[in-house]
C-alpha cells in the first residue's frame, strides 16, 4: 500500500522533505521515515562524547526553562494568560527565582571552558539555526500556523 500523508497544515519542513517525513505506512500506520531518521541520529549520537551531549541537552533544558519565565512576565504585563486555567501563586516571586538561578546555572557553564562553554556555544547556534529558518522559511508561508493541542484534537 501507498504512504498516505498526514495533515498539511502539520508540515514545518518544505516539498520532498516534508512529505518524507510525514508519510504514514499503509500497513502499520506509523510515520516510518521519520522513525528510521530519528534512529539513524540517535546512532549518530552515540559517538559523540557523553559529556558534551547531556551538557548540550541541559543548557538546551536551561534556555527553554528561562523562556518559559520570560513568557510568564510578559504573559501577565500583556494580558494573554488572563484566560489561562493555571495562575501562578507569589507571581512575579517563582519567575524571579527560577531566572536568577538558570542564570547562575548558565555561568556555571560559561566558566567550564572544557565543555560548559562549548555547549553554551552549540545551543547558541541551535537557536540561532531555527531562528534563520524561522524567519527564511516558516514566516513567509501562508499555509503553516503553529497550533495548540486543542486544535489538534478536533
Amino acid at each position: 500500500m501507498p504512504s498516505r500523508p498526514i495533515i498539511s497544515w502539520l508540515a514545518t519542513w518544505f516539498g520532498p522533505i516534508n512529505a518524507a517525513v510525514a508519510s504514514v505506512h499503509g500497513s502499520y500506520a506509523s510515520l516510518w521515515i521519520a522513525t528510521s531518521v530519528v534512529a539513524v541520529l540517535a546512532a549518530a549520537a552515540c559517538f559523540i562524547d557523553i559529556n558534551l551531549l547531556l551538557l548540550v541537552s541541559g543548557t538546551s533544558l536551561v534556555v527553554i526553562y528561562a523562556l518559559l519565565c520570560v513568557a510568564a512576565f510578559v504573559g501577565r504585563r500583556s494580558g494573554t494568560t488572563d484566560g489561562g486555567h493555571y495562575r501562578m501563586p507569589l507571581f512575579p516571586v517563582p519567575a524571579v527565582l527560577a531566572l536568577l538561578s538558570l542564570i547562575y546555572v548558565a555561568y556555571q557553564n560559561y566558566l567550564d571552558v572544557g565543555f560548559g562553554r562549548s555547549s553554551l556555544i552549540a545551543t547558541g547556534l541551535i537557536m540561532v539555526v531555527a531562528a534563520v529558518y524561522y524567519l527564511l522559511v516558516l514566516a513567509r508561508r501562508t499555509d503553516w500556523n503553529l497550533h495548540g493541542p486543542d486544535e489538534l484534537a478536533g
